[in-house]
């Protein structure tokens, strides 16, 4: 999934690919001080931001309020035989807000 990150005056601004496998079920966009931010356990530091069930949302603006280095990453989630899995993910990007 391809993912841009921008700062303008609005917050931190995130764009990224639309998801379109089949067994899509939401989106879950990731904040981190740590280099490896997900919503899987065992990655400490991690917080989900957002959550999108509209397959079609590919943006989001995080209002930080806290300067210094932020890591984001977009996880696409799926669902099947009452299970959720890991469907993609965006590459991590960084931002450092003064």
């Amino acid at each position: 999934m391809g993912f841009e990150v921008d700062v303008t005056g609005e917050g931190i601004v995130l764009h990224w690919e639309q998801c379109t496998a089949e067994q899509f079920a939401f989106y879950k966009v990731i904040r981190s001080r740590n280099p490896n931010p997900s919503y899987l356990p065992g990655t400490e530091g991690s917080v989900v931001i957002a959550a999108f069930e509209n397959g079609e949302v590919t943006q989001f603006v995080d209002g930080v309020d806290e300067g210094g280095t932020w890591y984001y990453r977009v996880q696409s989630i799926g669902y099947a035989d009452g299970q959720k899995f890991l469907l993609g993910q965006t590459p991590v990007r960084s931002v450092t807000v003064e």
